[in-house]
């Protein structure tokens, strides 16, 4: 009876020890994670304001044409011809 007292605590004792290194091991992953979501997201960032300047610059663009357009400079047919040429 005694014998497995002993063996019932040392069971119970091997099931309440918890390993460290497996918490520090999902503690890291869970850093890295985060780092690589933080990443991830100041790339999309830069992404986003690289498409902004460019359609600001598209904008500038275009606000110049119709600038030149209202005073006489250029004509339609001109602009449209530039445009073609500079898709071809």
């Amino acid at each position: 009876m005694k014998e497995s007292n002993i063996k019932n605590q040392v069971v119970k004792l091997s099931d309440n020890l918890k390993n460290p290194f497996f918490h520090l091991f999902h503690w890291c992953q869970g850093e890295i994670f985060d780092i690589e979501a933080i990443n991830n997201a100041l790339q999309v960032k830069d992404k986003i304001f690289e498409s902004i300047n460019k359609k600001q610059k598209e904008k500038k663009s275009q606000e110049e044409n119709l600038k030149n357009l209202a005073e006489g400079r250029k004509t339609v047919k001109g602009i449209f011809s530039t445009k073609d040429a500079n898709v071809a």
